[in-house]
C-alpha cells in the first residue's frame, strides 16, 4: 500500500484526538517526531499531512522533526509513553510491551493485497490488537503504514543468499526475539542493536549487514551515506511505520 493511500486517514485520526484530549484547538501545539529519511518519500506525505493539518482550521500546530532528530524508533515509543512528544512516526519495537512482536511475525503478509487488507483496514485484528496493546500504554495507535517487506544491507555478498545455508555474516538485527530466531534462521549469524548504532557500526565493520529495511529505505539511508554495497531480499517481516498519539 501507497503511504499517500493513507494521508486522509493520518489526518482525519489526527484531527479526532486533538478534539478529544482539548476543548480550546488554538491552544494546541503539537510536537511529532519522525523516523523517515528527508530523501525518502514517506517525509514528503508526512509534510503534506502536517500542512493539511494546519490548514484545517481548527488551530492547530505541528512542528514535525524528521529522519530521527529526537531519536530513533526505539527511543521515540519510549519519549511517547513518557509524554515527551506528542505523535510519532516509526516502527514501534517491541521492548515496550512483548505482545507487540505480533509486528515481527514472520510470513504475516506475502502478497500486495495481504499487506493491503491487513495494515490498511482500520478493523483488521492486526490493528484491533494495535489499537487494544497501545491503549494499554497510554497511547493512540492511528495508523500504520504498510512500505514492503525487509531486506539485508551488507558491505559483502553473503554466503548461498538464496538459501538457507550458513552466510558467513554477522548482520545487525532489532531488538526482537522473533526477529532474531527468524533471521538466524535464514543462516545469518546476529547481533541485537538500535537503530541509531547500525550505520557507524557497519561503517566501522562491528557488524557485516542488517536485516532492517525496504529498497526505499536502504537507498535513503545507507546508500545516500556510501555505506552498504549489496541489498538481499529477505521478506520475514514487514516495514511498517506506525503513527501514534499520546492521551493528555
Amino acid at each position: 500500500m501507497k503511504l499517500s493511500q493513507l494521508r486522509s486517514p493520518l489526518i482525519g485520526a489526527a484531527l479526532a484526538l486533538t478534539a478529544s484530549t482539548t476543548v480550546f484547538a488554538a491552544d494546541v501545539r503539537l510536537k511529532l517526531a519522525g523516523t523517515y529519511p528527508v530523501a525518502h518519500f514517506g517525509h514528503e506525505i508526512m509534510e503534506t499531512m502536517v500542512k493539511e493539518i494546519e490548514d484545517a482550521g481548527v488551530g492547530v500546530k505541528v512542528k514535525y522533526f524528521p529522519a530521527a532528530q529526537l531519536g530513533s524508533g526505539e527511543e521515540l515509543i519510549e519519549d511517547a509513553i513518557r509524554g515527551n512528544v506528542d505523535l510519532v512516526q516509526a516502527f514501534i519495537y517491541a521492548q515496550a510491551d512483548p505482545r507487540l512482536e505480533i509486528m515481527n511475525l514472520p510470513g504475516l503478509v506475502t502478497t500486495f493485497d495481504e499487506m493491503k487488507e491487513i495494515y490498511g483496514n482500520p478493523e483488521s485484528n492486526l490493528n484491533i490488537l494495535m489499537r487494544s496493546i497501545l491503549d494499554d500504554l497510554e497511547l493512540v495507535f492511528l495508523n500504520a503504514t504498510a512500505e514492503g517487506l525487509v531486506g539485508v544491507v551488507a558491505e559483502k555478498k553473503p554466503l548461498d543468499p538464496n538459501g538457507l545455508g550458513d552466510k558467513g555474516m554477522n548482520i545487525r538485527v532489532w531488538s526482537s526475539e522473533v526477529a532474531k530466531k527468524t533471521t538466524e534462521s535464514l543462516g545469518y549469524r546476529t547481533t541485537t542493536m538500535n537503530w541509531a548504532e547500525v550505520l557507524p557500526a557497519l561503517q566501522s565493520g562491528v557488524i557485516d549487514g542488517a536485516i532492517c529495511c525496504t529498497p526505499e529505505w536502504a537507498y535513503t539511508t545507507f546508500a545516500a551515506a556510501g555505506i552498504g554495497k549489496y541489498f538481499v531480499p529477505a521478506n520475514t517481516a514487514v516495514e511498517a511505520s506506525s503513527f501514534t498519539g499520546v492521551y493528555s
